[in-house]
């Protein structure tokens, strides 16, 4: 692989005004961004995607919960979180978000006599955009090369440009806020649990 770093924006299409104590809240996010090579600013893709959100389910140790905390396992159903859940007895407020998320990878824009005659990254990314067609469809990365001009060009295949799954994240709030745990898991059974507390210490398991 190669190193490389992104630069992304995101904004919401939708919003569901509800307030999702026994779930339904979705939200629908949208995402444009790159990829550029760190070590000397080269664009070598665009990134877009979508994401959409629903609020599984809340509940709340308190006495005026919407949800109960049985009721909030019971709707977890087969999730990690719900054994999670059973072993940290002494959470106060628990909440969990259901996400799906497509990405694609597409080529990057190229014009050599516009990177040339600007001097610097930011300035040949818009004479890119400038001078790209208006008439030419965006296109999936069908390939990249690690090296310009010394590693041959890998090509990508379809499966690899277009990325397409799905999340659960719980966040569980411990002593009135004061410790939070994150656990994200995937349908395959993978999962990663984050734990931070009011002092600033943060722990990741997975």
């Amino acid at each position: 692989g190669s190193n490389s770093s992104s630069s992304s924006s995101s904004s919401p299409l939708s919003d569901d005004d509800n307030d999702g104590s026994n779930g339904g809240g979705t939200a629908i996010w949208s995402y444009n961004g790159r990829l550029v090579d760190p070590s000397n600013g080269r664009h070598i893709a665009n990134v877009e995607g979508v994401e959409w959100t629903w609020h599984l389910s809340s509940s709340s140790s308190s006495s005026e919960a919407v949800t109960t905390p049985s009721q909030h396992k019971l709707q977890l159903g087969d999730l990690t979180a719900r054994d999670l859940l059973q072993s940290t007895p002494d959470w106060d407020y628990a909440t969990t978000i259901l996400s799906r998320k497509l990405f694609c990878y597409r080529d990057a824009a190229s014009s050599s006599s516009s990177k040339t005659s600007t001097p610097n990254a930011a300035a040949a990314v818009e004479a890119e955009v400038r001078t790209t067609p208006l008439s030419s469809p965006p296109q999936l990365l069908r390939g990249i090369q690690i090296r310009p001009g010394i590693s041959r060009r890998r090509p990508i295949s379809v499966r690899e440009a277009v990325s397409f799954y799905d999340t659960a994240t719980t966040f569980i709030s411990r002593e009135g806020g004061r410790k939070m745990v994150v656990h994200t898991e995937w349908p395959d059974g993978r999962w990663m649990t984050g734990h931070a507390e009011e002092r600033g210490e943060v722990g990741l398991g997975g």
